[in-house]
């Protein structure tokens, strides 16, 4: 048994450094908005076009200045949008396009500003807007839209630590998207038969983004808000784990894998965890990083249990790289997961992380 153990620690060890040296890369085209384009080509005249796109040029500049953290400009941009929103000629066909564009981003200001209730209340508008465009021919790409939207409520769901209502939205956007089940409850008008026709890459980045936010949410196997246990919670997204047909679970193979592992983790299967890992170590961050990120942290936890040197080494490893983390995208509560010396915990909090 112990020598079992130590092969896949040596394995998993090499399988980080493999990972390790592959980069995130600097930014990933959204294969969402060229397909909207064509949509607008085909639907709009250039005058409606020119329109739509000067919102979407003008959303951009008030997302920007709220990343940089700098909320009166933003704060500007957007009321710069609503008031041309509101006194150019757009047709209806626009206007919808536009609103729902510009609720969107705006949530994210409201987002930076801690104002989540009123983020929330914006992505539902703008959810509200994707229905009656969905009604009209050709719209029906915009179902993705929606579930763009709701992936950013799940991130506020996350942010707030509301573990049950994350929990429930992601296991719902999961299911519907692989069609286990109908659509998410906090909407309405999901259409399986549509979603079927829909590109597979988006929907296999939307399967693989809602699994790295809950992996955010879930490393460690600590007790939840809830009073759930993580493995109590873990239970609804035995579709993706325990599923008798494979072929059903066809989306991101590295969100599954992650799936697998941690609920090897969770019930205590050690080399089972670590078998499930070894090829999602050595993807690295290249894809879908928190899911790296994540595994990462949970093979740390795993080797403070562990009495070996192979996995004294990978603790000793994870921590050497740790700080130059992106630790911005990650709750503070992962840092103590990895038990940082509390001088690198001041640094990475006095760096904005």
């Amino acid at each position: 048994m112990a020598n079992s153990l130590q092969t896949l620690l040596h394995e998993a060890h090499r399988a980080y450094f493999i990972g390790l040296q592959k980069k995130s890369p600097l930014s990933t085209a959204d294969p969402f908005q060229p397909k909207l384009a064509a949509i607008l080509d085909k639907r709009l005249s250039a005058k409606q076009r020119h329109l739509v796109a000067q919102s979407q040029v003008m959303c951009k500049q008030g997302l920007d200045a709220a990343r940089k953290n700098d909320l009166v400009a933003s704060a500007r941009v957007f009321q710069e949008i609503e008031h041309f929103i509101q006194t150019e000629r757009f047709s209806k066909e626009a206007e919808l396009i536009s609103l729902s564009f510009y609720e969107a981003a705006a949530a994210y200001f409201d987002y930076r500003n801690t104002a989540f209730d009123c983020a929330i209340a914006r992505l539902y508008a703008a959810l509200g807007y994707d229905l009656a465009l969905e009604e009209i021919p050709d719209y029906a790409l915009l179902q993705l839209h929606r579930i763009k939207l709701l992936l950013n409520i799940l991130r506020i769901y996350v942010k707030r630590k509301a573990v049950q209502e994350a929990l429930q939205l992601g296991v719902q956007i999961m299911n519907y998207l692989e069609n286990k089940a109908d659509g998410p409850s906090v909407s309405s008008s999901w259409d399986t038969l549509r979603l079927s026709t829909l590109p597979n890459e988006i929907k296999d980045l939307q399967f693989a983004e809602t699994t790295g936010e809950l992996a955010t949410l879930m490393v460690g196997t600590d007790i939840l808000a809830t009073g759930q246990t993580v493995n109590q919670a873990f239970a609804a997204f035995a579709l993706h784990i325990h599923s008798p047909d494979t072929d059903s679970c066809y989306l991101n193979t590295q969100a599954h894998i992650w799936l697998r592992a941690k609920q090897a983790l969770l019930n205590e299967e050690r080399e089972e965890f670590l078998s499930q890992a070894l090829p999602l170590l050595s993807y690295g961050r290249v894809s879908f990083p928190q899911l790296w990120y994540a595994i990462c942290i949970d093979l740390f936890g795993l080797c403070q249990q562990i009495n070996l040197p192979e996995a004294t080494t990978i603790k000793k490893d994870i921590l050497a790289a740790a700080p130059l983390w992106p630790w911005k995208h990650f709750p503070l509560r992962w840092q103590t997961l990895l038990a940082l010396p509390s001088d690198a915990q001041r640094h990475l909090q006095l760096s904005g992380t």
